[in-house]
């Protein structure tokens, strides 16, 4: 389990068991979807974008059940206000 924020160029780490580097570029297949990203309901989401992705076959994943949770709001933001993403490499 690894946690990842974004940070504008430049920035150090605040703390001794921080680290900042630098990711390569990577192309990403998202959905976006509202409310709390639960187990059950990522494991959902997942299957959804893996299905839509087959169905089209615009994007092939290289590595199948390899997923990231992307969220981005503070945790007394009301549900349906939400905002969160699944990602796919």
């Amino acid at each position: 389990l690894s946690i990842s924020f974004f940070v504008p160029p430049g920035t150090r780490a605040m703390e001794d068991d921080m680290e900042v580097v630098q990711v390569t570029e990577r192309l990403l297949a998202i959905r976006r979807f509202p409310g709390i990203a639960t187990t059950d309901e990522v494991k959902r989401q997942y299957k959804l974008l893996m299905d839509s992705l087959q169905s089209t076959q615009i994007y092939e994943p290289w590595s199948r059940g390899v997923f990231s949770v992307i969220q981005y709001n503070p945790p007394y933001t009301i549900p349906w206000r939400r905002r969160n993403e699944i990602a796919v490499e």
